[in-house]
Protein backbone atom coordinates (compact mmCIF):
# COMPACT_ATOMS: atom_id res chain seq x y z
CA UNK A 1 0.00 0.00 0.00
CA UNK A 2 1.73 3.51 -0.74
CA UNK A 3 0.97 6.74 0.88
CA UNK A 4 -1.98 7.89 -1.42
CA UNK A 5 -3.72 4.58 -0.64
CA UNK A 6 -3.17 4.79 2.79
CA UNK A 7 -4.60 8.42 3.14
CA UNK A 8 -7.17 7.78 0.96
CA UNK A 9 -8.82 4.98 2.86
CA UNK A 10 -8.00 6.16 6.42
CA UNK A 11 -9.69 9.17 5.22
CA UNK A 12 -12.63 7.22 3.67
CA UNK A 13 -12.76 5.30 7.48
CA UNK A 14 -13.08 8.78 9.07
CA UNK A 15 -15.53 10.10 7.05
CA UNK A 16 -17.42 7.13 6.75
CA UNK A 17 -17.82 7.23 10.26
CA UNK A 18 -18.55 10.63 10.64
CA UNK A 19 -21.03 11.44 7.77
CA UNK A 20 -23.01 7.66 9.17
CA UNK A 21 -23.39 8.97 12.61
CA UNK A 22 -24.37 12.30 11.58
CA UNK A 23 -26.69 10.25 8.89
CA UNK A 24 -28.34 8.18 11.67
CA UNK A 25 -28.89 11.79 14.12
CA UNK A 26 -30.62 13.07 11.43
CA UNK A 27 -32.67 10.14 9.51
CA UNK A 28 -32.44 7.57 11.44
CA UNK A 29 -31.03 4.06 9.46
CA UNK A 30 -31.59 5.19 6.04
CA UNK A 31 -29.47 8.08 7.00
CA UNK A 32 -26.88 6.02 7.87
CA UNK A 33 -26.75 3.84 5.07
CA UNK A 34 -26.67 6.98 3.12
CA UNK A 35 -24.20 8.72 5.24
CA UNK A 36 -21.69 5.49 5.25
CA UNK A 37 -21.65 5.96 1.49
CA UNK A 38 -21.04 9.86 1.07
CA UNK A 39 -18.56 9.40 3.66
CA UNK A 40 -16.37 7.20 1.94
CA UNK A 41 -16.51 8.87 -1.22
CA UNK A 42 -15.74 12.31 0.30
CA UNK A 43 -13.05 10.34 2.61
CA UNK A 44 -11.23 8.75 -0.40
CA UNK A 45 -11.28 12.04 -2.17
CA UNK A 46 -9.94 14.21 0.55
CA UNK A 47 -7.74 11.33 1.43
CA UNK A 48 -5.67 11.70 -2.49
CA UNK A 49 -5.54 15.53 -1.60
CA UNK A 50 -4.16 14.81 1.58
CA UNK A 51 -1.68 12.40 0.27
CA UNK A 52 -1.15 14.69 -2.78
CA UNK A 53 -0.59 17.86 -1.15
CA UNK A 54 2.28 15.61 1.48
CA UNK A 55 3.97 14.79 -1.57
CA UNK A 56 4.28 17.88 -3.22
CA UNK A 57 5.22 19.54 0.18
CA UNK A 58 7.97 16.89 1.47
CA UNK A 59 8.52 14.69 -0.79
CA UNK A 60 9.22 16.17 -4.17
CA UNK A 61 11.55 19.18 -2.96
CA UNK A 62 13.85 16.10 -1.67
CA UNK A 63 13.48 14.51 -4.74
CA UNK A 64 14.33 17.48 -6.99
CA UNK A 65 17.44 18.36 -4.86
CA UNK A 66 18.51 14.51 -5.41
CA UNK A 67 17.99 14.85 -9.00
CA UNK A 68 20.05 18.12 -9.10
CA UNK A 69 22.98 16.18 -7.64
CA UNK A 70 22.81 13.34 -9.63
CA UNK A 71 23.03 15.10 -12.71
CA UNK A 72 26.45 17.11 -12.45
CA UNK A 73 27.25 13.15 -12.60
CA UNK A 74 24.63 11.11 -14.74
CA UNK A 75 23.36 13.95 -17.03
CA UNK A 76 19.21 14.08 -17.27
CA UNK A 77 19.31 10.26 -16.69
CA UNK A 78 15.64 10.23 -16.12
CA UNK A 79 14.51 12.15 -19.20
CA UNK A 80 13.01 10.54 -21.96
CA UNK A 81 15.45 11.46 -24.58
CA UNK A 82 17.86 8.95 -22.12
CA UNK A 83 15.11 6.06 -22.19
CA UNK A 84 16.27 3.75 -25.09
CA UNK A 85 19.77 3.94 -22.94
CA UNK A 86 18.13 2.68 -20.03
CA UNK A 87 16.74 -0.42 -21.90
CA UNK A 88 19.53 -1.32 -23.66
CA UNK A 89 21.58 -1.16 -20.03
CA UNK A 90 18.53 -3.03 -18.38
CA UNK A 91 19.41 -6.03 -21.36
CA UNK A 92 23.39 -5.74 -20.67
CA UNK A 93 23.05 -5.58 -16.44
CA UNK A 94 21.43 -8.81 -15.01
CA UNK A 95 20.59 -9.55 -11.31
CA UNK A 96 23.33 -10.44 -8.93
CA UNK A 97 26.15 -8.98 -11.60
CA UNK A 98 29.17 -7.88 -9.65
CA UNK A 99 30.25 -3.93 -10.04
CA UNK A 100 31.82 -1.65 -8.74
CA UNK A 101 32.37 2.14 -8.10
CA UNK A 102 33.06 5.25 -6.92
CA UNK A 103 30.58 7.25 -4.13
CA UNK A 104 29.27 9.89 -5.40
CA UNK A 105 25.97 11.56 -3.12
CA UNK A 106 24.91 10.66 0.14
CA UNK A 107 21.95 11.01 1.80
CA UNK A 108 20.04 9.54 5.27
CA UNK A 109 18.34 6.52 3.22
CA UNK A 110 21.92 5.46 1.30
CA UNK A 111 24.79 6.13 -1.07
CA UNK A 112 23.91 6.74 -4.92
CA UNK A 113 27.52 5.24 -6.62
CA UNK A 114 28.80 5.58 -10.40
CA UNK A 115 29.22 2.43 -11.50
CA UNK A 116 30.67 3.61 -15.00
CA UNK A 117 26.90 2.75 -16.76
CA UNK A 118 25.99 6.36 -16.91
CA UNK A 119 23.00 5.99 -14.82
CA UNK A 120 22.88 6.59 -10.54
CA UNK A 121 23.18 3.03 -8.46
CA UNK A 122 21.48 3.42 -5.19
CA UNK A 123 23.30 1.22 -2.41
CA UNK A 124 20.35 1.52 0.28
CA UNK A 125 21.83 1.43 4.17
CA UNK A 126 20.00 -1.66 4.88
CA UNK A 127 22.15 -3.59 1.74
CA UNK A 128 25.51 -2.06 3.25
CA UNK A 129 27.78 -4.48 4.07
CA UNK A 130 27.86 -3.78 7.68
CA UNK A 131 24.14 -4.04 7.65
CA UNK A 132 23.78 -0.34 8.66
CA UNK A 133 25.50 -0.41 12.01
CA UNK A 134 29.43 0.17 10.96
CA UNK A 135 31.26 3.16 9.33
CA UNK A 136 28.88 4.02 6.43
CA UNK A 137 30.52 4.92 3.00
CA UNK A 138 31.28 8.64 2.28
CA UNK A 139 31.57 10.65 -1.07
CA UNK A 140 35.12 9.18 -2.73
CA UNK A 141 35.06 5.79 -1.13
CA UNK A 142 34.94 3.17 -4.01
CA UNK A 143 32.72 0.01 -3.20
CA UNK A 144 32.05 -3.01 -4.83
CA UNK A 145 28.48 -4.71 -4.92
CA UNK A 146 26.19 -6.77 -6.25
CA UNK A 147 22.90 -5.66 -8.55
CA UNK A 148 19.43 -6.27 -6.77
CA UNK A 149 17.33 -4.32 -9.37
CA UNK A 150 17.23 -2.59 -12.18
CA UNK A 151 14.71 0.38 -11.00
CA UNK A 152 12.54 1.12 -14.12
CA UNK A 153 10.59 3.82 -12.34
CA UNK A 154 13.63 5.80 -10.73
CA UNK A 155 16.33 4.62 -13.58
CA UNK A 156 18.23 3.87 -10.71
CA UNK A 157 20.64 0.16 -10.09
CA UNK A 158 19.34 -0.86 -6.60
CA UNK A 159 22.59 -2.51 -4.89
CA UNK A 160 23.23 -4.62 -2.25
CA UNK A 161 26.30 -5.70 -0.49
CA UNK A 162 24.68 -8.41 1.67
CA UNK A 163 25.35 -11.96 0.72
CA UNK A 164 22.47 -13.83 -0.88
CA UNK A 165 20.42 -15.70 1.58
CA UNK A 166 20.06 -19.68 0.94
CA UNK A 167 16.58 -20.60 1.40
CA UNK A 168 16.84 -24.29 2.70
CA UNK A 169 13.12 -25.03 2.13
CA UNK A 170 14.61 -25.40 -1.83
Amino acid sequence: MNLFEFFGVMLAILGAILCGAWGYQQFGWAGLAGGVLIGLVIGRIAGVAVSTLVFLILIWPERLRQRRVLSRFFGRYWSRKRLTEWQDLATRLAVGDSVSGKVVAGYYYGVFVDTGHGFPALLAIRFMGSNGEGPRPVVGDVLSATIIRLDESDRFIKLSQLAPRVNPAI
